[in-house]
């Protein structure tokens, strides 16, 4: 659960307590996992604006060549004003990291906190400026669409900045992907246009109780802090809800063509760690699809996927509800206990998954020669080289850094 930890303590403290994970005293918390870590300011450490968002709302508003070129140099200036904000508070880090391993004095980190409070202060009055000026360029009859930019925008921009699984579904996005059209594409836009209000209600209300955590944290007023806290994990519940809500009225409508494709990108949406494609799964999808398999390698195959399905969609459910179960109890003094690390059922229920993927994939090499094994490995290393250029596309469009290669492991 080291991605929920990273999410609540952001949600509580937000961009103060990203500062303070680059002091030694920090390493508790789990700093470095996944899912929008400190390094990242949960969600809050770069553009909040990028070149797709751009598209989305030029788009929206209906804006011509000269308006979208226009926008473009804005939204480069916005970016470029981020980086520098960014790039100082990088180097202030640095400078107190090294004065630390310097000195041992864990004082140098005091000024952090201010220069953080300085920057989000600055990035914040940018994302404003941008928006302000980008409703310079409309016309009358453009202005009236900017409500619903405005929309877009907040959820946007506070959807990453949840706590708990399931908090951050985007349905919107997975409709969108769904390619869906005539009549089903009609009802479900009317689900969405509710979906829409009640969950910027719902993000709004979770929003401003992070701002008055940010408070309590800046007045070191930790008692009231514990209390708080539960108030943004409720609040966090209710966002999650809203698309739960939304998504069993979405199904009630989808064509049955597309529902089962619906569940399992909301199951992934909101469980990543859990519902992503295994590597099991992704050793049988190659292994069926080589062009020299026997019909006896075939039939062999397809017995151990079914299984492999049933046995692995079992343990993925059991381990969405002891995470959680984990989530709807927490508290910051039993987060800052577990110190980042699994803990209980879903520890165990990880490990049950690890060692059935495995035997999974030693029943697959078991029915393959050794070069069609040598052909899943390239196939599969081909897969990753591939995830890895998109994410760093991805990163490239919100004007973050790339990060490192790492060298593709052995799955087979």
């Amino acid at each position: 659960m080291a991605g929920l930890l990273n999410r609540i303590l952001i949600g509580v403290a937000c961009v103060s307590m990203a500062l303070m994970a680059s002091s030694p005293a920090s390493a508790q918390f789990g700093g470095g996992g996944g899912g929008g870590g400190f390094g990242a300011f949960g969600g809050m450490g770069g553009p909040q604006i990028n070149r797709q968002q751009l598209e989305e709302y030029a788009n929206l508003l209906g804006l011509d060549a000269d308006q979208r070129e226009v926008a473009q140099l804005m939204l480069e200036e916005y970016i470029d004003g981020v980086q520098t904000a960014m790039d100082a508070i990088r180097e202030a880090g640095q400078k107190a990291r090294q004065e630390f391993q310097e000195t041992r004095d864990p004082t140098v980190f005091e000024g952090l906190r201010e220069i953080g409070e300085r920057t989000q202060s600055r990035m914040r009055t940018l994302e404003t400026q941008f928006m302000s000026d980008l409703k310079t360029l409309l016309t009358p009859e453009q202005e009236q669409t900017w409500t619903k930019v405005e929309l877009v925008h907040r959820r946007t921009t506070l959807l990453p900045r949840g706590l708990m699984s399931g908090e951050r579904v985007d349905l919107f996005a997975i409709v969108k992907g769904l390619q869906l059209d005539g009549n089903a594409a009609q009802e479900v836009g009317t689900v969405l246009m509710d979906y829409e209000l009640a969950l910027d209600r719902a993000l709004a209300a979770r929003d401003g109780l992070f701002e008055q955590g940010m408070a309590l944290f800046r007045d070191n007023n930790f008692e009231a802090l514990e209390g708080h806290f539960v108030k943004a994990r409720d609040a966090s519940t209710r966002v999650r809800e809203t698309h739960r809500t939304y998504a069993r009225r979405l199904e009630a409508i989808l064509p049955s063509d597309a529902l089962e494709t619906f569940r399992t990108e909301v199951n992934r949406a909101s469980f990543p760690t859990v519902f992503r494609e295994s590597r099991a799964e992704r050793a049988l999808a190659a292994a069926r699809g080589l062009a020299d398999l026997s019909d006896d390698q075939r039939s062999r195959l397809e017995g151990i996927a079914v299984l492999a399905a049933r046995q692995i969609d079992q343990v993925n459910r059991r381990l969405a509800d002891a995470i959680e179960s984990n989530e709807n109890n927490m508290t910051m003094q039993s987060m800052m206990r577990m110190g980042g690390g699994r803990e209980g059922a879903d520890r165990e229920l990880f490990a049950e998954k690890r060692t059935l993927v495995d035997r999974t994939i030693e029943q697959v090499r078991g029915i393959l020669t050794e070069s069609q094994t040598a052909q899943i490995e390239r196939s599969l290393g081909s897969e990753r080289e591939g995830e890895r250029g998109r994410a760093q596309q991805r990163e490239g469009g919100r004007g973050g850094q790339q990060q490192p290669q790492r060298a593709p492991r052995r799955e087979l």
